[in-house]
């Protein structure tokens, strides 16, 4: 009796391609894995601003104890820390011309629907009472607009954003080379 086998319509070469595209399809996540570094959850010091720019304040409690949280992996040009109930965000841009109009369109990018903000020469703040509360420090250093942005958000985000506010406050004063308003 006659045996007769179909020929696979793909070649070899062909079969090796897709098995070899599976693998890696497959094989892809575990390797990306492996090859991310594990971040470290040890708590850090907060520093509200930027080190990059040289323009960082350390946030500290009432004796003067640096406050302690884990830094978080978040936007690319902005530091964030969790601390338990509540989330720090600080980041520092250059450039601004208005600064209201820059403190505004802060408060819409995060979503802070605050009832009004105040202003006490170059440090703006604004906050509800649920939810967060976000403020700004403007500063000229070397002929360069700074702003030092800070928002603080969470279910216990008050005496964060209360320390938070003290140091911004501290450092307007202590500034004289503020940036004109």
């Amino acid at each position: 009796m006659a045996y007769y086998q179909f020929r696979p319509r793909l070649n070899k070469r062909t079969w090796a391609a897709t098995l070899s595209l599976l693998a890696i399809y497959l094989g892809g996540p575990a390797l990306a894995a492996r090859m991310i570094p594990v971040i470290d959850s040890k708590p850090t010091p907060v520093y509200l601003g930027s080190e990059a720019e040289d323009w960082s304040i350390p946030l500290t409690d009432t004796d003067g104890a640096p406050i302690r949280c884990v830094e978080t992996i978040g936007d690319t040009f902005q530091t964030s820390w969790d601390c338990g109930d509540a989330t720090i965000e600080s980041s520092v841009v250059t450039g601004s011309r208005d600064q209201d109009n820059t403190f505004v369109r802060y408060l819409s990018a995060n979503g802070l629907e605050a009832a009004e903000w105040r202003r006490t020469g170059n440090l703006r703040s604004a906050h509800n009472s649920f939810n967060g509360g976000a403020m700004s420090l403007a500063r000229n250093i070397d002929g360069t607009e700074y702003t030092l942005f800070v928002y603080v958000t969470g279910e216990n985000f008050a005496p964060f954003y209360d320390l938070a506010l003290n140091e911004l406050i501290e450092e307007n004063e202590q500034t004289k080379d503020i940036a004109s308003t």
